[in-house]
């Protein structure tokens, strides 16, 4: 239902303005930009002053359904008196959203930033930008002046993405020196040296006080990663519950060691509500064979599905005849 605006005074107006910013926080959560934009636009158009708030509330709208051109649009008429650190951090967190290509614009916009500004929200909002090892030093160091180094959701960033850019070392540094750690921390560290070094990935795994899916799939997934299949199955089957990366997880490892039989046996334990989790595993399966130019392991992973196609779990679905047709193809232009 579309708002009907009026001319208002004084608390009147006061009123009609929190409303309105409330109206356009919901149309933007359920993703009608164009409502919420009618809504600033009638109290602009009727004389009423809008305030921060409202200007917030549209623009991180915007940003949070990854409409940053208009966000954008609307951040640079806004009056500069009301840009506080809400909207630029609604801002840097829009464009960190988009992913890698708008990195840069994430990047350039903090540096915009009044130097008085930045908080620990923005600079957690920020890190994920950071997509070389220089950069991410840089925003470190302003970390470091500004004093947010114990901040633990700025920690955790920082922990994240020095391991993502190969600087564990860096990262095992910042971990260290953490006042407060939570079981993000834990497992983004034990994530990062699962894949260089399964013990100390796994001395840090038991050390983690509640571990959640999240750990345990890290841990298992370094397991898989190193060969060590019993290992990673007898911890699979220590897990006190189970998602659907758990199960992923589980059945790439085994076929992508050969060992086609044993993945076969896992979506029979799966429960009802993971029946979409085998197929995707399938299809994770064949791409990796396709990328790493084993046509053939790729097309027999295929058979197998076909051969088990009567069983939910295994039935090749659009996603699997994308993945196989150009193989086929492939095939055939060779002979």
């Amino acid at each position: 239902m579309r708002m009907r605006l009026r001319a208002v005074k004084g608390k009147e107006e006061e009123i009609v303005v929190v409303a309105s910013t409330a109206v356009i926080t919901a149309y933007a959560a359920q993703g009608r930009m164009l409502a919420a934009r009618e809504v600033l636009v009638g109290l602009l158009a009727i004389g009423i002053g809008v305030d921060a708030a409202s200007w917030i509330a549209m623009i991180a709208g915007y940003a949070q359904n990854a409409q940053m051109e208009k966000a954008a649009e609307l951040f640079g008429i806004m009056p500069p008196g009301k840009r506080n650190v809400v909207t630029w951090t609604a801002m840097i967190s829009g464009y960190v959203r988009c992913g890698s290509a708008a990195a840069s614009s994430a990047l350039r916009l903090f540096y915009q930033m009044p130097v008085q500004q930045p908080n620990h929200v923005t600079f957690a909002a920020l890190l994920p930008a950071c997509q070389h090892l220089e950069t991410l030093q840089g925003i470190h160091e302003q970390i470091l002046r500004r004093g947010f180094q114990s901040n633990l959701f700025v920690c955790n960033g920082l922990v994240h993405m020095y391991a993502k850019l190969g600087a564990i070392g860096v990262a095992r540094q910042v971990f260290d020196k953490m006042a407060e750690r939570n079981v993000v921390s834990w497992t983004a560290m034990v994530a990062s040296y699962a894949r260089v070094d399964l013990r100390e990935a796994l001395r840090l795994f038991w050390r983690i006080p509640q571990p959640n899916v999240a750990s345990w799939n890290a841990i298992i997934g370094g397991c898989m990663h190193h060969g060590f299949i019993a290992e990673a199955l007898l911890l699979f089957h220590r897990m006190p519950r189970r998602n659907g990366v758990s199960w992923n997880i589980m059945i790439v490892g085994y076929a992508e060691r050969g060992k086609t039989e044993e993945a076969l046996k896992l979506p029979e334990q799966m429960p009802t509500t993971d029946t979409t989790v085998a197929v995707v595993s399938w299809n994770s399966v064949i791409a990796g064979f396709a990328d790493k130019g084993e046509e053939e392991e790729a097309l027999r992973v295929f058979r197998v599905m076909q051969r088990e196609r009567e069983s939910v779990m295994m039935k090749p679905n659009s996603k699997t005849f994308t993945l196989v047709l150009p193989l086929y193809g492939k095939r055939a232009s060779l002979k």
